[in-house]
This record gives C-alpha cells, structure tokens and sequence, in this order.
C-alpha cells in the first residue's frame, strides 16, 4: 500500500487503525506519524500504520 502521509494530514479525515478512528496529525522524517483520537496520540511507524490501517478514506 502506498500511502499519502501529506493528504491524509491535510484532508483532516479519519482513518481506522486496529479498530479505532484516529487523525494523522504529524508525519517525522524518522519514518514514523502520529495518530490522534479523543483518548490521545500514538506514534507509530509508516510500516505498523500500513499493517494495521482498516480504512483511509
């Protein structure tokens, strides 16, 4: 899957990773981006996001 880090930011919409909606609100050159949700944000490597990513709209 090859994912677009940058629109998925812009476009504000969620995205369902391992059961639960979350934003990508930051994407770092180490290879990793930030999902955030009600309860907190979680960072994760572009790989575990596209192992785990349910639906990106």
């Amino acid at each position: 899957m090859n994912l677009d880090i940058t629109a998925l930011i812009l476009k504000q919409e969620p995205v369902v990773y391992e059961g639960s909606e979350y934003l990508v609100t930051g994407s770092y050159g180490d290879g990793t981006v930030d999902l955030t949700n009600d309860y907190g944000t979680i960072n994760i490597t572009l790989s575990e996001l596209e192992e785990g990513l349910e639906y990106a709209s």
